[in-house]
């Protein structure tokens, strides 16, 4: 049996297991483990570069982003795939992500999957005003700014300070007519058209005021679980957001979800680190507080105050079960150390 480790951003439709299914029962004799790495694209990066530089064996495959394949095919980090797919196959793939995973006239990753920033709407607040969706940034401002009145935001889009804020931006850009380089590879992100494209994502939320005030921290997450709770008019995303939006059994009140449906789904997600973390903290004190009941109660009255360490030491030094008492600390001591080690 062979085990391989997949190292890939998190994936909330589940998606991957159903991947990985589906490649262990093609190839049976691969056992594929699932490392499930941090938001967003910046820290996942990063994560890979500490990996890749320290030569780390632990990870076999790595889903990196199409920016990529020049820094680490330049380093020397991934292997050239280029024997290993034939002329006949790269022709199924679109040019444009073939571009991008090739460096130097090596191919250093196979395209996934080919994404692209969707428009997302209330389609329910639309009707209601007897309007179409917009086509123009104009008409989105209009909308948004006419659809707060039913107690939403207007707009929610990925303006935190990462990787994803440069997909936002350069859409602005493009779509005014601008360029980061042009033709002969000159930087022309200062001319008329990139300027004022990037005011008015400024404008957007300074200006016009249709966005939370909070959106300069939001990344795909964050603006995804304010309009899956029917908050917001409209959301830029991606693709992925598409079928969570729609069900309602994965807390999406645009799709009609109940209380329970939208606690379960999308404020328990929210809250779990924390509640996790005080978990873990409560359950080793259970473990180790030994010192003020001891001198205060004993234990009692009856066995009413008795933690698990106030038992193990009567078991042992009180009623001389040495070996049953000598067990007892030991599992206390392990106990005590999972979950301390569960915090890191």
């Amino acid at each position: 049996m062979i085990t391989i480790t997949w190292a890939v951003g998190k994936d909330p439709t589940r998606f991957h297991d159903t991947l990985i299914a589906k490649f262990e029962k093609k190839f049976p004799h691969i056992k594929v483990r699932l490392l499930e790495m941090p938001e967003p694209a910046t820290t996942m990066h990063d994560a890979y570069v500490t990996y890749l530089s320290a030569r780390d064996p632990s990870v076999d495959v790595y889903s990196i982003d199409i920016i990529w394949p020049p820094e680490f095919g330049s380093a020397e980090w991934l292997l050239p795939l280029n024997e290993y797919i034939s002329d006949e196959e790269m022709e199924a793939f679109l040019p444009g992500p073939i571009e991008g995973c090739t460096y130097r006239g090596s191919l250093y990753a196979i395209p996934w999957f080919t994404n692209g920033g969707v428009l997302y709407y209330r389609a329910d607040l639309l009707k209601k005003e007897n309007i179409v969706r917009p086509s123009t940034w104009t008409e989105l401002v209009h909308h948004a700014k006419l659809l707060k009145k039913y107690g939403v935001y207007g707009f929610v889009f990925q303006a935190h300070q990462y990787e994803g804020l440069v997909c936002n931006s350069l859409e602005y850009v493009w779509s005014n007519g601008g360029e980061v380089f042009d033709e002969d590879r000159n930087v022309v992100i200062n001319s008329d058209e990139a300027v004022e494209s990037l005011q008015f994502m400024k404008d957007i939320i300074h200006k016009y005021k249709i966005t939370p005030p909070g959106v300069v921290t939001y990344k795909e997450e964050e603006a995804r679980r304010l309009f899956t709770e029917g908050k917001a008019a409209f959301m830029r995303n991606w693709p992925y957001l598409w079928a969570i939006d729609q069900d309602s059994a994965k807390g999406s009140k645009v799709d009609g979800a109940n209380r329970w449906a939208r606690f379960w789904h999308i404020t328990f997600p929210l809250l779990s680190p924390t509640l996790l973390v005080a978990f873990l903290f409560r359950s080793m004190d259970a473990f180790r507080v030994f010192d003020l009941i001891f001198v205060l109660t004993g234990g009692g009255t009856g066995n009413s105050t008795e933690t698990m360490s106030i038992y193990a030491y009567k078991t042992l030094f009180s009623h001389l079960r040495f070996g049953y008492g000598s067990a007892l600390h030991s599992i206390s001591f392990l106990v005590a150390g999972l979950d301390f080690s569960k915090t890191f």
